[in-house]
């Protein structure tokens, strides 16, 4: 699928998100998750890897400052009033 022309052929960003939770806090480095993931996640980034991908592990928080319709993703834990954590994905 992937070496279809058809497959997204502008271009784009595949998501997956983790099966299994993880203990993360402020000081949580998302990219060194990668060495803890287990199972199903574990498969999926290792199988990312074999491909030549490159996935990254990103946090999707609700953003009730511009409004609840609306994600933001970043490759950080943050603390804010308006950001409440929602899941971490891979993507890549």
């Amino acid at each position: 699928m992937l070496k279809s022309p058809e497959f997204l052929p502008d271009g784009g960003t595949l998501g997956f998100g983790l099966t299994h939770l993880y203990p993360i806090t402020f000081k949580t480095e998302l990219q060194e998750m990668s060495n803890y993931l287990k199972g199903e996640n574990a498969h999926v980034y290792r199988t990312c890897r074999e491909l030549q991908l490159q996935p990254l592990l990103q946090v999707i928080y609700d953003d009730n400052v511009s409004g609840p319709k609306y994600g933001v993703m970043m490759d950080q834990i943050v603390r804010g009033p308006g950001y409440n954590y929602t899941e971490v994905f891979f993507f890549f």
